[in-house]
């Protein structure tokens, strides 16, 4: 019998802001609002009519989305150059080195921590620029 090690990957919400992607049970969605209440949390999302969706509470649901050098593109990132193993793309001042994760580096000051997820790049672009990170999935 064959034993398959399974990571599961749990959300934080606190990590989430209005406009980050994330995967509902498979599905990419944009969050457009968050509301708490008392000690649950309520995310909705936006469907093909744009219309608000109530994505419900169970943290379970909520995955995030691997970054990818797709995503990247989608995102208006140009591809540069191969060095040692990691490509190169650029948008603006920023400039992202890719190996299966990121490290982002904005006017040339690098920070160091990876990057894995579509909302941890768009939560950190905004910080650094003041300006959100466009992405059409």
């Amino acid at each position: 019998m064959k034993v398959k090690n399974i990571q599961i990957i749990f959300m934080e919400v606190r990590e989430l802001r209005i406009g980050n992607w994330v995967s509902h049970w498979g599905d990419s969605c944009m969050v457009k609002e968050i509301k708490h209440e008392n000690t649950s949390f309520y995310l909705y999302c936006a469907d093909t009519l744009n219309d608000l969706v109530n994505v419900g509470n169970v943290i379970d649901a909520f995955k995030p989305i691997p970054l990818t050098p797709e995503i990247l593109e989608k995102a208006g990132f140009e591809k540069g150059i191969e060095l040692t193993g990691s490509w190169t793309y650029y948008l603006n001042e920023t400039e992202i080195r890719f190996n299966g994760e990121a490290i982002l580096q904005v006017d040339c000051c690098d920070y160091g921590k990876p990057i894995k997820y579509i909302h941890q790049l768009q939560n950190l672009y905004f910080s650094l620029t003041g300006e959100e990170l466009a992405i059409e999935l």
